[in-house]
Formats: structure tokens, sequence, C-alpha cells
């Protein structure tokens, strides 16, 4: 009968760090001046957000959340590329009545 050594734990399970939001978002807001890659970060977007966007209040935070993300690249094709691409899926009846109020 051989001697068979203990099978080896599990490898530990990552970490998510602290900051890892904020890396995270840094990637977002490098991809915006590249056409390629921020065309990869917007269909991901779409892929992550299509069903919450027209979530009356809930969707046009996550939009605006987005879009301040976006507009922080300073890029003016980036935000209006993502304008184009995103405010159709919120809630439209919300939007007219934030237009409406005083």
């Amino acid at each position: 009968m051989a001697n068979n050594p203990p099978p080896s734990p599990p490898p530990p399970r990552l970490m998510l760090r602290r900051n890892q939001r904020g890396d995270n978002e840094a990637l977002f807001i490098q991809c915006m001046p590249d056409h390629a890659r921020r065309k990869i970060a917007f269909n991901v977007i779409d892929r992550n957000c299509r069903e919450a966007f027209p979530r009356g209040e809930e969707g046009l935070a996550l939009f605006l959340r987005l879009r301040d993300l976006v507009e922080s690249a300073q890029v003016e094709e980036a935000v209006r590329e993502f304008d184009e691409r995103f405010a159709s899926m919120l809630d439209q009846e919300l939007i007219n009545e934030r237009l409406r109020a005083p």
C-alpha cells in the first residue's frame, strides 16, 4: 500500500480589493478616447444595464452615474455616443415628467 500525500487544499479565494470599483471606473474612463475600446465598454453597459435603464428612478440614476463617468473623460464624442445609444432605453414617461416639472 503506497503512502499517498493528503490532497492539496483548494487555492485561497481571491478577495476583492476595497478600491476595485475605483479601479474599474478609472479603466472605464481611460477607454473613452479610443473608439474601439469605447465601443467594447459601451457593449458591456448595454449587456449589463439594458434591463435596468427602463426601471424608472433607479434606471435614471444608473444612467446618470455612468454618464458622469463618461463626461469625466472629457471626450465629447463619447458623451454624444453614450446619449444616442442609451437615453432611449430610459423610462420615457419619467423623462417627460421631469422635463415638464417647474
